[in-house]
């Protein structure tokens, strides 16, 4: 609970006014959590409450009002978490573990303008992702992010979690597509990176916020590429014999210099165990097949489009790769979001993800070093892994891991922290992430100084700079 609490409130109301400063129960309690069911689950390892509540939520509608907002924390010396969409599903990023200010953005929802001729699009940051998108539609473009969180992510929440979307092989994560940023820094000066193609003059300031998860300040606009809507698209999808078949198949698909939108790999368990397969087989009168799946989609000029069929074609029968059609990558991308609104399904006794990335040399051994360890330690867990998100250099890495039953006398926290543990030594071994797109938040914030190594206290410097009074949500990502 934060002092004098009614002058802070008077502070505020006079910069938004009373009606865009909150701090009944009602409205509180929606900012104690996102959307995240894994996300109590990870608070509850770290030690943090819950049940965290704020003490204001506050509604601004420009950078203006962001910058006094600012002030005024720094003046309390109270936190300040910005909030987008709540889409950040395990980490707690967004939860106000210590109370203070929750930052609303998405009154600030407005598309500045449309350049078709240089290709981007500038708006502020509280617009949802698929807001921008049905404007963009209108005008013949696509942002091209389109993310498990789509429907509820903001412009400028995915650009400070830098989060991935379904069509990344293409559109590359959406910090890849930023142009130019607006933000506010922690003592309310409002700042723009340089808005242009590239540069060669000093670091490139934007990638500073990029992923920062707002602990370095509040995006307010961003500049971000925009693409034509494609002419034609074509999907594909292919059963191998083995997920060794495959992966070997998804690499050469980019050594050729091939650019699938979609490109997604599901081991054998995935495509045997995952609700959307069992879902999909079920709705196309698949056969029970063991394998492991590859999903694919090009879109563009139909000459490029028809070009990359056959090539893709020739790649996957090499590695003994059974041609299902385009059907089966159609219908899970039409139905991608179909388990996140509303989820289904009763929960087993334990459900977790680990994600990562790596480069290729590496992306296998990590995907058999990991299963091996984990089962050999939980005979009875069901481990699917998808490689979701291919780059020019590596892969990422998605397990998804379930018990049915508890192990011996292990609660589900005992299990998560053991398997998290494990999963970052081998991580870290095999030169992954802690996270390839699902960010950092509280819950991995203690892997990061292991991941870093010297390098951490570069970030712990910038934020004590930028930050002196660590108002900017304080306890994620860098601890301090």
């Amino acid at each position: 609970m934060v002092e004098n609490k009614e002058i802070i409130m008077q502070e505020l109301q006079e910069v938004v006014g009373s009606k865009y400063v909150r701090c009944d129960e009602t409205e509180i309690s929606i900012y104690t959590r996102t959307m995240g069911r894994l996300e109590d689950l990870g608070l509850r390892i770290r030690g943090m409450p819950v049940t965290a509540k704020a003490d204001f939520v506050i509604y601004p509608e420009n950078a203006k009002q962001v910058s006094e907002i600012l002030k005024i924390a720094n003046k309390h010396k109270i936190p300040v978490v910005p909030y987008g969409g709540g889409s950040a599903v395990f980490t707690g990023s967004v939860v106000p573990v210590y109370g203070g200010i929750v930052l609303e953005t998405k009154r600030m929802d407005k598309v500045k303008y449309i350049d078709e001729d240089s290709l981007v699009v500038t708006a502020e940051a509280g617009i949802e992702l698929f807001k921008l998108e049905e404007e963009l539609n209108k005008r013949g473009f696509t942002h091209g992010h389109f993310g498990g969180g789509f429907y509820c992510t903001t412009l400028g929440g995915g650009i400070a979690t830098n989060g991935a979307g379904r069509l990344s092989p293409k559109y590359g994560k959406i910090g890849d597509a930023v142009v130019g940023l607006e933000v506010v820094l922690p003592n309310g000066e409002i700042i723009r990176t340089l808005h242009v193609p590239h540069h060669s003059t000093g670091p490139e300031l934007s990638r500073l916020f990029i992923g920062s998860e707002g602990i370095l300040g509040v995006i307010t606009e961003a500049t971000i590429k925009i693409y034509p809507l494609p002419e034609e698209r074509l999907f594909m999808s292919f059963l191998f014999p083995s997920v060794r078949n495959a992966f070997r198949a998804a690499r050469m698909i980019i050594k050729q210099g091939l650019k699938p939108s979609l490109l997604r790999v599901h081991d054998e368990n995935g495509w045997a165990f995952a609700p959307e397969f069992r879902y999909m087989r079920k709705e196309l009168s698949l056969p029970e097949e063991k394998g492991s799946i590859m999903l694919l989609m090009f879109e563009g000029p139909s000459e490029i489009v028809k070009a990359s069929e056959r090539v893709t074609s020739a790649i996957c029968k090499r590695e003994e790769g059974k041609d299902l059609g385009g059907e089966p990558a159609k219908f899970w991308l039409d139905h991608a979001w179909w388990y996140f609104y509303p989820r289904r399904g009763p929960r087993p006794f334990w459900y977790g993800v680990v994600e990562t990335a790596t480069l290729f040399r590496n992306h296998e051994k990590l995907y058999f070093a990991l299963k091996e360890t984990l089962q050999s330690k939980y005979k009875d867990m069901i481990i699917m892994c998808d490689s979701t998100h291919h780059w020019h250099t590596g892969a990422s890495l998605y397990f998804r891991m379930l018990l049915e039953k508890a192990p011996g006398n292990k609660s589900p926290i005992e299990v998560a922290e053991d398997i998290e543990d494990t999963a970052f030594r081998l991580f870290f071994k095999y030169g992954g992430t802690v996270s390839h797109h699902h960010n950092v938040g509280v819950r991995f914030a203690k892997y990061l100084p292991e991941q870093y190594g010297p390098a951490y206290q570069l970030l712990v410097a910038l934020k004590k700079t930028l930050d002196p009074n660590n108002i900017m949500n304080p306890g994620k990502l860098v601890v301090i």
